[in-house]
């Protein structure tokens, strides 16, 4: 078997994403997300399961569509797809993002990162008829204003 007959048949419109990204159109990079994004998300997930939390994919899908726009020259249709190329970048892209995460020594964990206090400082609460200037019913206009 040839590698030529290995190679599975690009996807109807390739072609038309490559040329409009290599004449720098916007609307190549919207249509090769639209028509191989999801898929690349879904091989994320596969490959790295838990280790990158939502966020982070979306983070490596953001990565890969900005390299695949800088590097688009460097796709060759008789090497494999657009699809599996984009996928091979934002599979880099996700490596790298465990990669910094593990240089930095930081790890999610989850919900619990939801349940953090906030850090900002919190004023203390003051009664009615502590708030200076304020009507104490709540409503209306200020005392200044009365």
């Amino acid at each position: 078997m040839s590698p030529s007959s290995r190679t599975p048949a690009p996807v109807d419109g390739d072609a038309e994403i490559v040329r409009l990204m290599r004449e720098r159109d916007g609307g190549g990079l919207r249509l090769l997300l639209a028509h191989h994004g999801d898929r690349a998300r879904g091989g994320l997930k596969r490959s790295f399961g838990d280790s990158l939390t939502e966020t982070e994919i979306d983070d490596a899908l953001q990565a890969a569509s900005f390299r695949a726009w800088r590097h688009i020259e460097s796709f060759d249709a008789e090497k494999g797809t657009l699809r599996a190329w984009f996928f091979v970048i934002a599979r880099n892209a996700g490596l790298e993002l465990l990669r910094e995460r593990k240089r930095l020594g930081w790890e999610p964990r989850g919900d619990e990162l939801e349940n953090l206090p906030d850090p900002r400082p919190q004023p203390e609460p003051m009664d009615a008829d502590e708030a200076p200037g304020l009507d104490p019913a709540g409503v209306g206009a200020t005392a200044r204003e009365a």
